[in-house]
């Protein structure tokens, strides 16, 4: 049974509000805690989905300089992480979790969850770009956290993998204007808990090395969850 305090961690770890020191003491964590590791599985079943369904928002000028007003002078050049996009977006994120997404889950009662990978693939600014998860026992599935970034003419996105131990990264193809990509297992080198995975920039027609040659975008650890 994991308690409340790693339970709050790993809600944070999936919204991508805790800083970046706090997010890597989690994923090292979770590497060795699998009940924090599925704790995570868990929240990113729930928040992920609803994350894509609240708009941004961008209070006016005059709501932070009312805020900024009333702060204690030593407060008002202190770093704004309350005005980050993704600190309201988690908000209502969770919110909406609260009132639905939690009742939802006590309905349906106690779940058994069979073996399952998930990959968190995260920007340099610590925000989940992608999402890397088994869709069923014979395919691997990308699919977008989000807004994409802005795909850059002649460019493409490329997905990669790279099992512990070897020697070179394997391309998995490159990733449709949608920025969702289906691949057989069959084609993946390997399946295994704290594979790499990422998605880089490259040219329009793939990387021409056969090796990651621009830009990472997003990346991350594959984790086996299991109860």
């Amino acid at each position: 049974m994991i308690d409340e305090e790693r339970q709050a961690d790993a809600a944070e770890y999936v919204l991508g509000t805790l800083d970046p020191e706090s997010a890597e003491a989690v994923r090292q964590a979770a590497r060795q805690d699998r009940a924090l590791a599925h704790e995570i599985y868990r929240w990113q079943d729930r928040l992920l989905p609803l994350a894509t369904r609240v708009p941004p928002a961008a209070p006016r000028a005059e709501t932070w300089a009312r805020i900024r007003a009333r702060l204690p002078a030593h407060a008002r050049h202190a770093p704004r992480w309350w005005q980050a996009l993704r600190f309201w977006q988690g908000l209502a994120t969770a919110a909406l979790v609260l009132a639905t997404g939690l009742g939802i889950q006590l309905a349906r009662g106690p779940e058994i969850v069979p073996v399952r990978y998930v990959a968190l693939l995260q920007t340099p600014q610590q925000a989940i770009g992608w999402v890397v998860e088994l869709a069923d026992a014979d395919t691997v599935r990308l699919r977008p956290v989000g807004t994409l970034p802005a795909l850059p003419a002649g460019r493409a996105w490329q997905f990669w993998t790279k099992p512990q131990g070897a020697d070179r990264p394997t391309s998995l193809g490159l990733v449709p204007a949608s920025g969702t990509i289906e691949v057989p297992r069959a084609n993946l080198p390997a399946l295994e808990n704290q594979q790499l995975f990422e998605v880089t920039l490259e040219p329009e027609y793939g990387s021409p090395t056969g090796k990651p040659t621009g830009t990472i975008l997003a990346v991350g650890r594959m984790v086996a969850l299991a109860d």
